[in-house]
Parts: C-alpha cells; sequence; structure tokens
C-alpha cells in the first residue's frame, strides 16, 4: 500500500530549499540562509537534479560523470562518499529533501524552490503577476553558468539547457496566445517585452548525409553505398554542435526529383553531404563533397580510394575531414568522435548491411524475415557482433507491428534474448537499451522500460531513434510536458520520420495544441503515414465528415498488417469496405450511434481475431473511448503494436479521456505497472489536475491517500 508522504502537504511557499538555476548556481534555506557546499562533485549533483527534478539520475550514469577516469568499483564508491557528503547537509533542512536509492538518486521536488518550478506553475494558473516576476529575474541569464564541472558533465548540462529552454519556450508561446485570446494586451506586451531579452536558443548545425550513390548503379551494390551513408549520419550525428537529419528522412527523399535547395529546406538544414561509391572486387573508391544547402553550391570535395576491408577506416577519415572543414567554416572547435569497428568479418558485414537496407523498407512481402535471415548469417560468422545483435532486436519488434502477426510472443521474446546478448557485449548500445525496454513493458514493467531509456539517452543523446523512444514511454505513462522536448527532438532530427511525428501529433494533442497535432498529422499522411490520425484529429476539430473521408483512406495498408479474423486468410475486399465504412463513422461522425456500431464490431474481432490485443482493437477503443475494451487489451498483453494506445488516454478531450476518468482506471494502472512509475518520476499532470474536478473525487482521493502497488 502506497501512503502519503508528510511532505505531500508542503506547497512552493513552504520549501526546504530554494534554488537558483539561471546564472551562478546559488542555494538557499526556507530562511533565506545560505547553505554552502565546498564538495564540487556533491554540488554538481545537487545542481543537476534541480534542474530537472522530476527526473531522478541513475547513479550509474553520476558515477561516470564525475569520476570519467576511475575504474568502475572507484568510481562507485567515491559517489557513495559524497552522497553521505551531501545527505548530511540535506538533512539538516528536510529528511526526505535528497531521496536516494540502490540505483538512483533525485531531489523531492515538493520541498524544493527554482526560477523554473515557480514559472511552470504559475503558467498553469495564468498568474501573469509571478511569471512577469520571475522572467525579469531570469533576464538573460542561462541555466547553470560557469558550472566548470568536467566537459562529460558539462556537456550533459548543455544538452539539458537546450531542452529546457525549448520547452519554456513553447509554454511562453501558448501564453502569449491565451493572453491575445483574452484581449489582455498589456500584459501581452509586458510578458513579450521580458521574454524578448532571453538569449537565443542555440541552434545546432544542421547537416543531412543524402543516400551514396552506386557506381555502376548496380542494384546489388546500393545497400553497400546505402549503409555508407548511414554510418556516416551515426558517426557524424555524435559530434558536438552538428545536428544530423535521420536516415529515414534522408532516405526518404532518394528520387524524389526534388532540388538540393528544396531537400536541405525540407529537411531543415544548412549543409548537406552527398557522395558516391563504386566496388571493384577488394577495392572501394569514395567521392564526398560538403554542399551549401540553400544555394547548392559546392564548399568542399575529396575522393578517396581503399582496400573494402578498411572501410571503417575510410568512415572515419571522410567524418574527420567534413568535421575540419565545418570547424573552419564555423570558427568552432568540432572534434569528431572515434568510430568502433563493428565485426572484424567483410562477409558479416556484407549480410549485416544487406539486412539494415530492408529494416528500413519496413512495409513488403517478406522484407522483415529476410532481413531476419541476413542477420542470423552475420551472426553465424561473428557471435561478437554487437550492433547486428541490437539490429535483430529491432528487426524482430517490427515483426509484431508491421506484419500479420497473430502470435507476437515468440518474437517479442527473441527481441529480448538479441537485445540482452548486445549489451553484454556492447553495454553501452542505445538501440539495444531502448529494445529491452519494449520488452519491459510487454511484462508489465514499465518503470525498468523508463529507467533504459534514460540511461540510452544518457549514452547516446543524439540518435533520434534512442530520443524518441524514451519520450514514447514518458508519454505512455502521462508524463507529457517531460516527453515534449525529447519527441521534438526527434522529429526535427527526422522530420519525414511517420513514426516520429505521430508521437510529436500525440503528446501535442495531450497538451490541449489541438491545431498543432492536426498540422503535424496532415504532415505524416504527406509523408505516406497512415491517415488515421488526421482523421481523428479532424473529428476532434469538429469537421467530421472530413474526418471520415480521410480516415477511411488508410484501410489497403492497415489490412496488410492487421490479422484476419479467420486466422488463415485475408479479408475479402468487400468485407474490407464493410469494415472501414464502420470504422470510420465510429471514429470520426461523431454519432453516438456510429460509435455502438464499432464497439460492438470490436467486441466482434476481439472474439473471433486470434491476437485479442491487436492494436486493429486497442487503438480505436482507445479513441472512442471504450474504457471496459482499453481495460480488457491492454490489462491483459501489451505488445510493440499495441504500445502506443497508452499514449493517447492521456488526451484531455472527450471520449479519449474517458479511460483515465473511470473509476477503475487506477486498478487498470497498478496491473500494468504504472503507479511504480509515478512514485518514482512523478504523478501526470492529468491526474493531478483530477484533484481539482469534483466528477473525479474518487480518483482523487486514491491518487492523493492510498493506491495500491
Amino acid at each position: 500500500m502506497h501512503t502519503r508522504r508528510k511532505t505531500d502537504d508542503v506547497g512552493l511557499n513552504k520549501p526546504a530549499i530554494k534554488v537558483t538555476l539561471f546564472g551562478e548556481f546559488t542555494c538557499k534555506s526556507q530562511f533565506d540562509e545560505h547553505i554552502i557546499i565546498t564538495n564540487k562533485r556533491a554540488k554538481a549533483i545537487l545542481a543537476l537534479l534541480c534542474l530537472t527534478p522530476n527526473e531522478p539520475m541513475q547513479r550509474e550514469v553520476l558515477s561516470q560523470l564525475l569520476w570519467p577516469g576511475r575504474f568502475d568499483a572507484q568510481a562507485k564508491s567515491s559517489l557513495r562518499q559524497c552522497l553521505l557528503y551531501l545527505s548530511n547537509i540535506l538533512n539538516t533542512l528536510h529528511p526526505e529533501l535528497l531521496v536516494v536509492s540502490r540505483s538512483h538518486v533525485a531531489i523531492n521536488d515538493v520541498l524544493v524552490q527554482t526560477e523554473l518550478l515557480t514559472i511552470e506553475h504559475a503558467l498553469y494558473a495564468k498568474d501573469t503577476e509571478i511569471i512577469l516576476s520571475n522572467l525579469n529575474k531570469m533576464g538573460a541569464y542561462q541555466l547553470l553558468e560557469n558550472t566548470g564541472f568536467g566537459k562529460k558533465l558539462d556537456d550533459l548540462i548543455a544538452l539539458k539547457r537546450l531542452n529546457i529552454e525549448r520547452l519554456l519556450k513553447t509554454k511562453i508561446e501558448q501564453f502569449l496566445q491565451w493572453l491575445i485570446k483574452q484581449g489582455a494586451t498589456s500584459d501581452y506586451q509586458k510578458i513579450s517585452q521580458a521574454w524578448s531579452v532571453r538569449p537565443t536558443v542555440i541552434d545546432l548545425i544542421g547537416l543531412a548525409v543524402l543516400p551514396f550513390k552506386s557506381i555502376p548503379g548496380e542494384s546489388q551494390q546500393q545497400y553497400f553505398a546505402d549503409n555508407m551513408s548511414e554510418e556516416l549520419t551515426t558517426l557524424l550525428g555524435q559530434a558536438p554542435y552538428l545536428s544530423l537529419a535521420g536516415s529515414t528522412s534522408t532516405f526518404g527523399l532518394r528520387d524524389s526529383g526534388k532540388t538540393l535547395p528544396q531537400i536541405a529546406k525540407l529537411l531543415n538544414v544548412q549543409y548537406v553531404i552527398q557522395g558516391s561509391l563504386q566496388r571493384i572486387d577488394d577495392n572501394i573508391k569514395i567521392n564526398v563533397r560538403l554542399v551549401e544547402g540553400n544555394t547548392g553550391l559546392n564548399k568542399w570535395s575529396k575522393q578517396y580510394i581503399g582496400k573494402l576491408d578498411s572501410v571503417f577506416t575510410l568512415q572515419q577519415i571522410v567524418a574527420n575531414d567534413v568535421c575540419n572543414e565545418i570547424s573552419i567554416m564555423f570558427n568552432i572547435a568540432l572534434v569528431t568522435p572515434k568510430i568502433n569497428q563493428m565485426t572484424t568479418s567483410q562477409e558479416a558485414y556484407d549480410y549485416y548491411m544487406q539486412g539494415r537496407d530492408l529494416t528500413r523498407r519496413i512495409i513488403g512481402e517478406g522484407v522483415l524475415f529476410t532481413a531476419i535471415s541476413l542477420f542470423e548469417k552475420a551472426l553465424a560468422i561473428d557471435s561478437q557482433f554487437a550492433k547486428c545483435w541490437s539490429a535483430l532486436a529491432e528487426a524482430n519488434a517490427y515483426v509484431t507491428v508491421f506484419t500479420p502477426c497473430p502470435n507476437k510472443r515468440p518474437y517479442i521474446d527473441k527481441m529480448a534474448e538479441c537485445a540482452q546478448k548486445a549489451l553484454s557485449i556492447a553495454p553501452n548500445d542505445g538501440l539495444a537499451m531502448v529494445m529491452l525496454g519494449v520488452y519491459k513493458w510487454t511484462q508489465n514493467d514499465p518503470l525498468a522500460a523508463l529507467d533504459l531509456a534514460y540511461l540510452a539517452y544518457y549514452h547516446e543523446p543524439h540518435n533520434p531513434s534512442v530520443s524518441a523512444r524514451l519520450g514514447s514511454f514518458l508519454c505512455y505513462c502521462g508524463k507529457t510536458e517531460t516527453a515534449l522536448p525529447y519527441i521534438a527532438k526527434s522529429a526535427e532530427q527526422d522530420p519525414l520520420n511517420g513514426r516520429h511525428l505521430a508521437l510529436l501529433s500525440n503528446v501535442l494533442l495531450n497538451m490541449g495544441n489541438l491545431e498543432g497535432a492536426r498540422n503535424v498529422a496532415s504532415k505524416m499522411s504527406a509523408v505516406g503515414f497512415p491517415s488515421l490520425f488526421l482523421g481523428l484529429t479532424t473529428a476532434l476539430a469538429g469537421e467530421n465528415e472530413l474526418a471520415v473521408k480521410l480516415y477511411s483512406q488508410t484501410r489497403l495498408l492497415m489490412n496488410y498488417v492487421m490479422s484476419s479474423a479467420s486466422g488463415n486468410r485475408a479479408m475479402t475486399e468487400q468485407e474490407q469496405d464493410k469494415l472501414w465504412d464502420v470504422a470510420s463513422k465510429g471514429i470520426c461522425s461523431g454519432k453516438k450511434a456510429d460509435r455502438l456500431m464499432y464497439c460492438q464490431l470490436l467486441d466482434h474481432l476481439h472474439m473471433t481475431l486470434p491476437d485479442k490485443q491487436d492494436h486493429s482493437i486497442v487503438m480505436p477503443a482507445v479513441w472512442m473511448g471504450y474504457t471496459p475494451m482499453v481495460f480488457k487489451t491492454l490489462g491483459a498483453s501489451i505488445t510493440p503494436a499495441n504500445m502506443n494506445g497508452f499514449g493517447y488516454l492521456w488526451a484531455d478531450i472527450a471520449p479519449l479521456n474517458a479511460s483515465v476518468k473511470h473509476p477503475d482506471f487506477l486498478d487498470f494502472a497498478c496491473k500494468v505497472g504504472l503507479i511504480k512509475v509515478w512514485e518514482k518520476y512523478g504523478w501526470p499532470e492529468m491526474l493531478m489536475k483530477a484533484q481539482k474536478t469534483s466528477q473525479t473525487a474518487t480518483i482523487s482521493n486514491q491518487v492523493l491517500d492510498t493506491v495500491k502497488s
């Protein structure tokens, strides 16, 4: 039984500690006495925790950040001593201020007052006076200036600073729009003026590596050129100051017929790398050029010649030269990360590249199964090929999502097995961590999943796939505002990736920005993603007739990935038309009779489909607020295919919000493991708002007093 802490009644007007984050980091007691922390690393830990008090930090990460040159055991021992020192100081202020467990460290956000927390509460309460006062105090100061805690820690702070500033900018802009609608011209001008002195968020240098061309255009060798492009993207993406466009977006523009300036605009980048690759027996020739995006002017070019078995060395040399050229152009010190040779076997690497080429396509008869076969061939040659193990984990996950797969459990178990194998070889592999996180969701352990995603993001903060997974896990747990920076970042880096756009549309909808969610859903449809999401947001905007048409346009694609009722044959065209007629009207018409008919159809599908938790049942149930079916499906089995249904539970708009407002929701949340997430990372904004409405008094009392765990 989870019992309220005595600190739960402490408000922002009674903090145990008052922290200044903008400018130089300082902290005071509730009586305004300066708290002296002489241990530099202890001060760094406190600053990091106060920067994002709703995000506990893993002890493993802290020990690596603060003692990077020491052996693991020594670093952990030093961290224990450091935390003991910090606890002794903070315990004199309040015994529950610093929360230390065997795996994590956190600050009790109820007992902390910072400018960020104050302004966030004021924005929620629409308190113009407090917002203005805090903006004036913040002035042009940056978060945690002149920290000097060491390069690795300073890099992490810079990344957090960027995310926080972007989120704050979004909230201020939304508040300014609200002031305009209220006709509060004077307040609008005051807030705008105070915000205008804030330093512009430093934009990274946008760079896209376009798919290399294979010369003489042999299709069987194109995969080799494609993977050269992808590996360069991965390598350059780790360099500070560079923001690399994701491979999904760059490959999506291949053969699009668009000009280079048009491509650069779509990808939101300033520079583009183009190249060609010629492979003759065991020799390889690479031509690379760096081009200015908006003009198409060539800034630099070079040719590289080498042996096939030196492909990793060639990738490193190309990356070094590109970074050197950009360093000169922008007068910055750009250090290129070192490439890790994935395998010593050229044959294994060949199979791996062919498999990666197929997994990029995702949809297609037998595509994913062929990819799995190729990865397995590579691993039969080199069982220590960590990247191949993580790619195999991802391919197995994709089978459960993008193919009509009635029995998902073998692929889910294989995904976990492969991810664990990858981590046993390369403990910092971000893709393997998030794949293992997906598995943890299927085991009703979203807390372990979120911990893994945070750890993956620490190791690969510039990988859009990792950012998207972390953001999605937070979104599924109802932590909408915390999720936004990670999801927005992934969509910004990979702007034509339909899955990242789907997450962004979801989180914007959850934040009440229906117009923004609809605009993103429209962009998703433009890049070939299902128009279901556009139909949904259009219906929520009240344009029901148009929404019905948009929703039904996706029937061919969705019929491909949905298992048939009989389990052994695809639906006839007549059956498909009937299903989508009922579905589109049930979701989008706004008529109670249509919704009831679709709910009855979902009952039938639940009885007849081999997979009782198929996403074709779960998503409509969530979108129609068909709570019994939501609890029956997601409560029985979470899969990689249906877990995105959790994201839409947190849209506070009817009928999507019906499940969260249901009296049995917390029992359901306990069953699937969400309560443990909230106890550690904080309760969802939507549940906390429920305290203020009499309609949800039952839920509020459960949240605040006792919850089964």
